[in-house]
């Protein structure tokens, strides 16, 4: 029985080695790769040679100089519609000439005067069970996408509290939490990350670059449609 307690132990210790070391090593980019092929998710993933490209392409010699430091620009968004938004439009009603009409999203089922009752009954309960599948087929789509935003969350939080980010600011308004962290090399910050959560979304935006300044930040919502960045409190 020691020799079993001993063992257990030593097995527990080498566990806790490994997911220590594992927690070290945890890159966000890594996450970000993880997910960005998942297609209830959007990504953006920009490499240094295409910023140039926009920036030079608008003429922007300014915003050149901003943004010529960074590396890349990753964003993963998950977004989670409102429930009512998850349903499509299923209604029904009556002509005059005695035709029953039901439609539900883009299928137009119909039962006209002449059909009997039993046809009637069977083309109505079709119908229903057709509804009541699509109602529960977009339900499940909908929880799927909220346990998927916690996912991503519990894991974004968890690798930026191993990997000791700095965080610059936090703040909270009217439902939506945005959090500035930072890493730096010699006072300069080689990386800058934004995370936004809401009950609509939650999103991370991974900056990497030699030496990122929050000017460059700013200017990356001009040239990127998805990377709704205020840093306005930072500077």
């Amino acid at each position: 029985m020691k020799k079993f307690s001993i063992i257990t132990v030593l097995a527990m210790v080498g566990t806790m080695a490994f997911t220590s070391v594992a927690s070290a090593q945890c890159k966000v980019e890594d996450i970000f790769a993880k997910y960005k092929g998942d297609t209830r998710c959007n990504s953006v993933n920009m490499s240094k040679e295409m910023l140039s490209v926009i920036v030079k392409q608008r003429g922007d010699e300014e915003g050149f100089n901003d943004i010529k430091n960074l590396s890349s620009v990753r964003i993963l968004t998950v977004k989670v519609p409102k429930d009512n938004k998850m349903y499509g439009n299923s209604f029904s009603f009556s002509s005059g000439d005695g035709t029953n009409v039901y439609i539900d999203d883009d299928a137009i089922t119909t039962t006209s005067k002449g059909d009997s009752k039993d046809t009637k009954e069977a083309i109505e309960k079709k119908v229903k069970e057709k509804q009541a599948q699509k109602e529960a087929d977009r339900k499940k789509k909908f929880d799927e996408l909220i346990v998927l935003k916690q996912q991503v969350s519990k894991e974004v939080e968890g690798c930026i509290e191993a990997s000791k980010y700095t965080e610059l600011m936090s703040i909270n308004e009217n439902g939506k939490q945005v959090t500035y962290y930072a890493k730096q090399e010699a006072e300069k910050i080689k990386e800058f990350i934004v995370v936004t959560n809401s009950n609509k979304e939650y999103s991370i935006i991974i900056i990497k670059g030699d030496d990122i300044k929050i000017q460059s930040v700013s200017r990356l919502s001009d040239i990127i449609p998805s990377a709704d960045i205020d840093v306005d409190y930072l500077n």
